[in-house]
């Protein structure tokens, strides 16, 4: 009995490890915001990705997603929005210009957002992505069953949360790193604009795909 449901965990934190490490919006936002301003944004930001992945595993474990998912309205607004949302953020990446000088430990200089800010656009990115709803829908339904007990379940959760927020608070650590800051610093206006186009990128790729 132990070791299924030590199989199931096992299961559940490799697959959401993949998912998280392949590059999507969430990565390219963490990426963005951290160029555009300090680690702290990024890390930031990274965390307001965690608490969109809590709402969705909220929902998960009270079993709402099946009225999220049998409703194709819904599916369509969320699509809208999160489309939206990804062209907002990379058309202002696309407009950086100016590129900040160094700071300390490896940061850029001025902050763009407060944390709230950059809470806000990372919880956003992740809440309203359908993609990510269709991601935990296939994840638990293979998985989590009625007789899951509770603690597993909550153990999952917390261990996704916390996965999601250290690989994201890593890209943006390795980001503002002055050993590959300094290297990136004469093209970090276009690299900017580049996390700008792959923003837009995934927001065309949402709009256009069938979930």
């Amino acid at each position: 009995m132990m070791e299924g449901l030590l199989a199931s965990f096992i299961k559940i934190a490799v697959a959401h490890f993949l998912a998280v490490s392949t590059p999507g919006p969430d990565f390219f936002l963490v990426l963005r915001n951290s160029l555009m301003g300090t680690r702290k944004e990024g890390i930031y930001t990274s965390l307001g990705i965690m608490l969109g992945i809590g709402v969705h595993l909220i929902y998960c474990l009270l079993g709402l997603l099946i009225i999220i998912k049998s409703s194709d309205h819904l599916f369509l607004f969320l699509k809208y929005i999160c489309a939206g949302y990804l062209f907002y953020l990379g058309q202002q990446a696309i407009r950086y210009r100016n590129a900040p000088q160094m700071a300390n430990e490896g940061e850029l200089g001025t902050a763009r957002l407060t944390p709230f800010m950059a809470v806000r656009q990372g919880f956003i990115c992740n809440l309203f992505n359908p993609k990510a709803i269709l991601f935990f829908w296939s994840l638990f339904s293979v998985v989590i069953s009625s007789t899951t007990p509770l603690w597993l379940q909550s153990a999952m959760a917390l261990e996704m949360m916390f996965v999601n927020f250290w690989w994201f608070a890593l890209v943006a650590y390795v980001a503002t790193h002055p050993k590959f800051r300094k290297p990136l610093a004469q093209f970090q206006v276009w690299a900017t604009r580049l996390m700008g186009v792959v923003l837009i990128y995934f927001g065309i790729e949402l709009l256009i795909a069938k979930l």
